[in-house]
């Protein structure tokens, strides 16, 4: 037992190979070493020098003990983007670089913060601040610090950092605060353990292999893999996946490519179905689609939303549970959304902008089988909700991003299918319910199931408040949320079109006059 250490699973910590012997320590994205906790309770200093070969990683990482939630402080790659990120207690602060790094090539990165205040600085580029909210400025950290990875790495460490990758490259620098860190290995005392690392050079991601943006993931004996972007295949990437190229939508449809498995067939007027086979039913006599928990429409993508917009739904629920309206950007569960929803009873309004979720919720439940409204808008990063006559509420996704990219169709009442959907956006089940109107940045859409690409399940909606005989003598019911109003033919008026007019001319010393009367409760045949 004395010949090695056992530390938390899966890791490891062997002694040492004699015969191993690292100036610059290389990781293959699951690589770590340890050292010491940082000291950064009011202050901290970070430089390092890094390259990557791939564009997600973490480079360093303290926080608290891996299973409690808390302060923490990390320096890591997003999408290429370098980031440093901390929280002091009162929400995570998100400082980005302007520009993407070069893969392949060693970089310069700086990171300080004092009290609240944080600074980022990357090489040739300009430099980013960024300062905490609330009241708390100091960090307070109890783990050790990780450079490369997190060993058992856990959700807690993928909500703080934002990646779910090691580095998958070299450090050959670095320095905290006023000490220059000793990374040679193993002849150096600060590292307390480490796991996979090697001499850089030896990378088989070093060439950078993977192609159209692809990751590139360090295996063992020098072999790699490359995890490719959606729309690319083959073992570096270098193939553009086409799920269309077997033209699987019938006549006249227009297939469109969703991932390298998926597509859809947006059909013509006279088509539906999932590859436009079907011959589309009248939707004509459809005023109030009724939806049936598995039901929905396809309509096209949202437009004129990426940095601001409103919409007002007006809605019945028979079930306390189910989606009003989902759009979204990827079918990885991934990406830009937003969805309204119904939870318990209560009213969700979700969306993501890229850098974290806002889920804003009513304060009351609704109550079933009766109309209601709810109010959504949104101005960049900021959300509002309004149900009904209640309080509106205001929340706010997380920084830094504030555009909404959507390129999903938009779903209203239900999706096909729950696998695809934001893994944060709440969809679980279609609604079973009505939707009386949809206004979008103040124009009502008129009549929208016609305008449906796709339509599932859906039927004509019979009920309050247009119930039989709500207008007399053809009048035409108008829904009004819970109330109605009657559009009444010519010879007609009155609230329900119970009133005849009847027009009289009197004819009087050359002058017409002409009166009209109104006459309640009379049947005309």
């Amino acid at each position: 037992a004395s010949n090695f250490t056992t530390t938390l699973a899966p890791f490891l910590a062997f002694p040492p190979d004699p015969d191993l012997k690292i100036e610059v320590p290389s990781f293959s994205g699951k690589s770590f070493m340890e050292l010491y906790k940082l000291e950064a309770y009011t202050r901290l200093s970070l430089e390092i020098e890094f390259k990557t070969y791939s564009n997600d990683g973490i480079l360093l990482y303290n926080g608290k003990l891996s299973s409690k939630i808390g302060d923490f402080v990390s320096l890591t790659l997003k999408d290429g983007f370098v980031e440093f990120r901390y929280n002091l207690g009162s929400g995570a602060v998100v400082i980005q670089s302007l520009q993407r790094v070069q893969l392949g090539r060693f970089q310069r990165v700086v990171a300080k913060r004092y009290l609240k205040d944080g600074l980022l600085a990357v090489e040739g580029q300009e430099n980013v601040a960024g300062r905490s909210q609330g009241t708390l400025n100091s960090l307070d950290l109890n783990d050790n610090l990780y450079v490369g990875f997190v060993p058992g790495f856990s959700k807690i460490v993928a909500l703080n950092t934002g990646v779910e990758h090691g580095l998958n490259g070299c450090i050959r620098y670095l320095k905290i605060d006023r000490r220059e860190v000793n990374l040679r290995y193993p002849s150096s005392k600060e590292i307390l353990r480490s796991y996979g690392i090697r001499e850089c050079g030896g990378n088989a991601c070093s060439a950078i292999p993977c192609k159209n943006g692809g990751t590139c993931v360090s295996l063992e004996q020098k072999t790699f893999h490359c995890r490719c972007m959606d729309g690319f295949s083959g073992e570096k990437c270098e193939y553009k996946a086409d799920p269309c190229s077997s033209n699987p939508c019938g006549d006249g449809a227009t297939c469109a490519v969703m991932s390298p498995e998926e597509f859809t067939c947006k059909c013509g007027p006279q088509k539906t179905g999932k590859f436009c086979d079907k011959p589309r039913k009248d939707l004509s006599d459809i005023d109030i689609p009724d939806f049936m928990n598995n039901s929905y429409l396809e309509l096209p993508t949202l437009q004129n939303i990426k940095h601001a917009f409103s919409m007002e739904i007006w809605f019945l629920a028979r079930s306390p549970d189910g989606v009003l309206i989902y759009d979204g950007q990827k079918l990885n569960k991934k990406g830009d959304f937003i969805a309204v929803n119904l939870a318990n009873g209560y009213v969700s309004f979700i969306y993501n902008l890229g850098s974290g979720s806002a889920n804003i919720t009513s304060r009351h439940p609704i109550s079933l089988n009766k109309w209601h409204s709810v109010k959504i808008s949104r101005l960049r990063r900021q959300g509002t909700l309004k149900v009904d006559n209640d309080t509106t509420i205001v929340g706010k996704s997380k920084p830094p991003l504030t555009e909404l990219n959507l390129a999903l169709p938009f779903y209203i009442g239900g999706v096909p299918n729950t696998r695809y959907v934001h893994q944060d956006s709440g969809v679980k089940k279609g609604l079973n319910g009505a939707i009386q109107k949809i206004i979008l940045n103040g124009e009502p859409w008129v009549r929208f199931v016609s305008k449906a690409v796709r339509v599932h399940g859906v039927r004509n909606y019979k009920g309050a408040p247009c119930t039989p005989g709500a207008c007399l003598h053809g009048g035409t019911c108008v829904p009004r949320l819970g109330n109605h109003l009657c559009q009444c033919l010519g010879k007609f008026t009155g609230k329900r079109c119970e009133k005849r007019k009847l027009f009289i001319k009197i004819s009087e010393n050359d002058a017409n006059f002409i009166f009209t009367l109104f006459i309640r409760g009379v049947r005309w045949s």
